[in-house]
């Protein structure tokens, strides 16, 4: 009645369901495995007759129509002819499954990788085994699996083993990591507006297709789909990330910064001052340099944007150092103009009226270290520098006013107003005889005020 009945099946346990998972090359490989010629040398063998029944058993039930869920095919091997126990019946569907021979469903979700944790929970796990319907595995042609294992060493540098599980699985992981890497320079990119970001979107965008296909063949099928775009666009993509890697992205961004701000302010100067002049040759660098930034093929010019980077950056540590020391010469100037101007005050008096002049003095000289980016946002500015020059008289100016208020603070004199209109209110004047009584009274009201303070200032209203 069971001849399709095997003893070796009855020795299959629980355990051995879950080692389907593991190292099957291992020595410690339980000996149904080698019994039932499950594995043979390390690899899975389809043509195994547990693995082969139950594959055309669910090819026949999916041909007519039928369910294949681990209850229906339990149902039938555990059943004449075969009598297997539920253990057999797991394991051969494990095994396809594990081979790409079939994937799993369970709960509207599709399930292809055996790494899956949750996928093998569905073998491993009698209820969710039953639940689960299994489906035929879309083939895919040994030269495709060759193609898609040679073309994911020759983008990634990744090697895997010739079968379709392997293959897709590192598809999967070289997407992912290089998913990961291509969003991270893609937002440095678009900061510091790279000009091969657009290259590294399309190919994020490619990988984003290729991941999450649910099976290893639509996998493999998607990535050998996009191989000439993802070939030249992975390629780009690794030159971004080691260009990243060496630190230039970081400086490209600060080239750009500097051509922006610092020389921007700098070639200002040279048109409306006449105390900055750029040299042709020093303006034709900093043009190249912005060409260069520009250029998609900027990886490969790199030593030149630095050699131009250097010798721009150079000019305008050498402008600003110029500037600071002309600063400091002009205000130490100043300063005496205004000493001189406040002599008979004391020192601390001078001080008080000097002390903006000191503050914008600075002092004698400055030396800029371009290699460790002290041009960088100096303060103050090289444009305000260029102005507290320009603008000294200003300066000097608010410096001798303090010093008249310093003195009008330290006079003595007493100054008094007297209301012309309440002495002479009610005086009419006609004719002349009329004036030298008004301007008696008026005479005698100042009289009085001169002899009442010894130091006195009259002052009329």
């Amino acid at each position: 009645m069971y001849t399709k009945y095997e003893p070796e099946l009855a020795k299959i346990s629980d355990d051995d369901v879950e080692r389907a998972f593991g190292n099957l090359n291992s020595s410690s490989l339980p000996s149904v495995f080698r019994e039932l010629s499950l594995v043979v040398d390390g690899d899975i063998n389809p043509e195994a007759s547990l693995c082969q029944e139950i594959a055309d058993e669910i090819d026949d039930r999916l041909r007519r129509g039928k369910g294949t869920s681990g209850k229906d095919l339990r149902d039938v091997f555990e059943a004449a002819p075969y009598g297997w126990n539920r253990n057999a019946v797991r394991l051969g569907v494990a095994m396809l499954f594990r081979n790409s021979a079939v994937v799993a469903n369970y709960k509207e979700k599709l399930y292809a990788s055996y790494t899956d944790s949750q996928a093998q929970s569905l073998f491993t796990g009698i209820r969710k085994f039953n639940s689960t319907t299994f489906e035929k595995q879309e083939g895919v042609d040994p030269s495709d699996r060759k193609a898609a294992r040679d073309l994911l060493d020759k983008l990634f540098d990744k090697k895997v083993q010739d079968t379709v599980p392997e293959v897709a699985d590192g598809i999967e992981e070289a997407c992912e990591t290089w998913r990961q890497r291509t969003r991270e320079l893609e937002q440095k990119g678009r900061d510091c507006s790279f000009p091969l970001t657009g290259d590294l979107t399309e190919l994020k965008t490619y990988l984003d297709s290729i991941a999450g296909k649910q099976t290893d063949a639509r996998t493999i099928k998607a990535f050998l789909e996009h191989q000439e775009e993802l070939e030249n666009l992975t390629r780009t993509a690794k030159d971004v990330y080691e260009f990243d890697e060496a630190g230039n992205l970081d400086e490209f961004s600060r080239y750009q910064r500097f051509l922006n701000n610092e020389w921007s302010e700098l070639l200002e100067l040279d048109e409306d001052s006449r105390h900055v002049a750029v040299s042709d040759q020093d303006k034709e660098a900093a043009e190249q340099l912005e060409v260069t930034l520009e250029s998609e093929q900027v990886i490969e010019n790199w030593s030149e944007a630095q050699t131009d980077y250097g010798k721009i950056a150079q000019t305008y540590a050498s402008q600003y150092e110029a500037l600071f020391e002309k600063r400091y010469e002009v205000y130490r100037s100043a300063i005496e103009e205004v000493e001189e101007y406040a002599e008979g005050l004391d020192e601390k008096e001078i001080e008080r009226a000097t002390e903006e002049l000191q503050e914008l003095q600075g002092s004698s000289s400055i030396s800029i270290d371009i290699s460790e980016h002290e041009h960088l946002g100096r303060q103050p500015t090289i444009d305000h520098l260029e102005k507290y020059i320009r603008t000294d008289d200003s300066y000097i100016d608010s410096a001798k006013a303090t010093v008249d208020r310093i003195r009008e603070e330290k006079d003595e004199t007493r100054r008094v107003t007297i209301d012309t209109g309440s002495i002479l209110s009610g005086t009419v004047v006609r004719e002349e005889s009329d004036i030298e009584p008004a301007l008696e009274a008026l005479r005698e009201r100042i009289q009085a005020k001169l002899d009442d303070e010894d130091d006195v200032e009259i002052r009329f209203k």
